[in-house]
């Protein structure tokens, strides 16, 4: 999962190298939100990113679902 225009850039790259499970989003919720829909219990992630693009928010608001999606089940 990349995001923004740059990342736009390294997901097509990510796909011509062969990696079809890239998708690139416009925002950190985005992001956050698909990562939720994809990861699974077990699961190893990477989060690689910069503090001027606010990637921790990718992770901040993943933890935040995980905890509400935990209590409503």
């Amino acid at each position: 999962i990349t995001i923004g225009e740059a990342g736009g850039k390294i997901a097509r790259a990510a796909q011509n190298a062969g990696l079809e499970n890239t998708v690139a989003v416009a925002s950190t919720s985005e992001a956050a939100e698909l990562l939720a829909e994809k990861a699974s219990a077990g699961d190893l992630v990477l989060v690689k990113g910069s503090r001027s693009a606010r990637t921790e928010r990718v992770l901040e608001e993943f933890a935040t679902r995980q905890r509400t999606e935990g209590i409503a089940s």
